[in-house]
């Protein structure tokens, strides 16, 4: 557009998008969003001013006849209850520290617009959490809708419920 050989410099402080992915269903294209809290770094969906800046954007990429559908929602609530069983030789406050801890982890490294599955997350928390024996998850919903072993997330992310850590029951065990 300038004529010149290099690129134009990039305002980072316009960049709002923290993940994105595109979805092909029934040959109509779709273009997932999310921004990301400052404060918390969970993904979020752009505000509609955020949105409305990004798809004027977005336009000059598209290629004519192909329209893209841009998509930024709020992320789907994970819900589940769960009992853990761990070492009794471990302190239980150091170990859900790192519990919670294990979840937000577990969270950001989430791909973004993958299915979710019960498993995965289980065989991670026992995994990363030392003194952990056991975490078995049970009663899942995403946006208070059950499901089974697996989910797909309209979001394409997900956030806990608030309450999440109070639905764990632990259970000591001796090695």
């Amino acid at each position: 557009e300038t004529g010149d050989f290099i690129y134009a410099s990039i305002d980072t402080t316009k960049q709002i998008v923290k993940q994105a992915a595109f979805e092909n269903v029934l040959s109509s294209l779709f273009l997932k969003i999310a921004a990301q809290n400052s404060l918390t770094g969970d993904l979020i969906a752009l505000t509609t001013p955020q949105l409305n800046a990004f798809t004027a954007y977005f336009v000059n990429f598209e290629i004519p006849g192909l329209p893209v559908s841009i998509i930024s929602i709020d992320g789907n609530v994970l819900n589940f209850q769960a009992t853990a069983t761990y070492l009794a030789t471990y302190d239980l406050p150091t170990l859900q520290t790192n519990l919670s801890t294990s979840l937000q982890e577990f969270k950001a490294a989430f791909p973004f617009n993958g299915d979710f599955y019960t498993g995965q997350l289980m065989d991670y928390i026992k995994t990363n959490v030392p003194g952990m024996v056991d975490f078995y998850v049970y009663n899942t919903t995403i946006d208070t809708i059950p499901f089974g072993g697996s989910v797909t997330l309209a979001a394409g992310y997900f956030n806990y419920i608030s309450t999440i850590l109070t639905n764990i029951t632990y259970t000591a065990v001796n090695a």
